[in-house]
């Protein structure tokens, strides 16, 4: 998925969602103010109306009618502010990615709510974007295929999280495999091309070598199964 960041104002970026997030009692205010008036006091309207209450990872979507670039905004529930950590920042981005999936978005801005939430949102979104449904037919696979983070990051927090992120749903797709397809030989091999891309040290034991190094427990439970066991041993 791609990611890039711009510092456009909101009722100028172009994207198919824009994503916001709202607390509970909170009336939009600063840039948030200035696109409600953009879209006819759609944001406030949706509050007054209690169609959106800032609820902790409510999502409610508005169209903006073609009266700004972006499709239309989404409004995410960010709870009590007082509240509002790291964690509950990831876990809103997450909401917001879902969401988004699921109104076959493809392009999502999304809005920050203080830089030092960013890479919070970026993890937040990436995590909640990770489809299990690896074996589901093309169509009815996740849409999301780029996000926009509007405000101010720097590149060394885009990239670290990005990279983070790649990793845990990596992992996470190893781990979802069926075990008929994710046994340990394709395991060994996923391992020995990590090694090879990122210079890592490698150590594979296998059953024999497992045996001369006393690992009686490991040995006796990989004899219950026909394909071959090994310990990977990955060094960085």
């Amino acid at each position: 998925m791609k990611i890039s960041t711009s510092e456009s104002s909101l009722d100028s970026v172009r994207a198919d969602a824009l994503a916001l997030v709202l607390f509970e009692g909170e009336k939009p205010q600063g840039e948030i103010a200035k696109l409600d008036k953009k879209i006819s006091g759609s944001i406030s309207e949706v509050i007054k109306l209690k169609e959106f209450k800032g609820k902790l990872y409510e999502v409610t979507s508005i169209f903006t009618q073609g009266k700004i670039p972006s499709t239309r905004v989404l409004l995410v529930g960010g709870g009590k502010k007082k509240d509002f950590s790291p964690r509950i920042a990831r876990n809103v981005a997450g909401a917001v990615a879902r969401a988004s999936n699921k109104k076959g978005v493809g392009i999502l801005a999304f809005y920050l709510v203080g830089e030092k939430y960013a890479e919070e949102f970026i993890e937040g979104t990436f995590l909640g974007d990770f489809d299990p449904g690896i074996y589901k037919k093309k169509k009815d696979r996740n849409n999301l295929s780029e996000i926009i983070i509007l405000g101010k990051v720097e590149n060394k927090v885009l990239n670290h999280s990005k990279i983070v992120s790649e990793s845990i749903n990596w992992v996470r797709r190893m781990i979802i495999e069926p075990a008929n397809i994710m046994t340990p030989k394709r395991l060994v091999e996923e391992a020995r091309k990590m090694a090879r891309d990122y210079k890592f040290e490698i150590e594979i034991i296998d059953e024999k070598e497992a045996n001369k190094k006393g690992m009686g427990a490991f040995v006796g439970v990989a004899k219950g199964s026909e394909e071959p066991s090994y310990i990977v041993i990955l060094k960085y």
